[in-house]
């Protein structure tokens, strides 16, 4: 091995751990979600708030927690341990940010028609990619609707091994399951 490419190899390991150590934070750095005990009264929670200079920034009451806007100099951390050690607070957690998953706008999935898709983790391989009309592939089935607005105008060269023909809708008589 010659000098320079020690001295390239080196380079590189170097760039690479400058890359891994820049993390992308995982919660909202100015931001709280607490909820408090039952019956807690709005001038408690507005003191409570008061005393770490905290400030309502919304309220959800469907899940009847408050996100509250913290003061530049007051971290997460402390805010989180101050509200926890309080008794009229049921709980205080980090904003988290999350990632919104790729649901397709199929009208059967989202009215829970469409049975199995958690089976083959459909929606983990949705979020890597939607497809491409250029990638075939190939149903083996007892049958597929060849009606069906998602298939109609894709089906190549289609082939029914229980009939022998080039037809795959089942006939009513065995149309128990199947791609419809």
């Amino acid at each position: 091995m010659t000098l320079r490419s020690i001295f390239c190899t080196l380079a590189a390991a170097s760039c690479a751990l400058s890359f891994a150590q820049v993390t992308t934070p995982k919660y909202v750095s100015d931001r709280l979600i607490v909820r408090f005990q039952p019956g807690t009264s709005a001038t408690t929670i507005q003191s409570v708030n008061a005393a770490i200079g905290a400030t309502v920034s919304r309220y959800m009451p469907s899940i009847d927690v408050y996100v509250v806007k913290l003061r530049p100099e007051t971290t997460v951390t402390a805010a989180k341990s101050y509200y926890t050690r309080t008794t009229s607070v049921k709980y205080a957690s980090e904003s988290f940010y999350s990632k919104v998953d790729f649901i397709p706008n199929d009208p059967d999935v989202a009215n829970g028609r469409v049975y199995g898709l958690s089976r083959i983790n459909a929606y983990a391989a949705w979020d890597l990619t939607q497809g491409r009309p250029d990638i075939k592939i190939a149903i083996i089935d007892t049958g597929i609707d060849m009606t069906h607005p998602d298939l109609k105008t894709k089906n190549v060269d289609p082939h029914d091994v229980m009939d022998g023909d080039h037809n795959p809708t089942p006939s009513p008589a065995t149309n128990i399951h199947g791609i419809h």
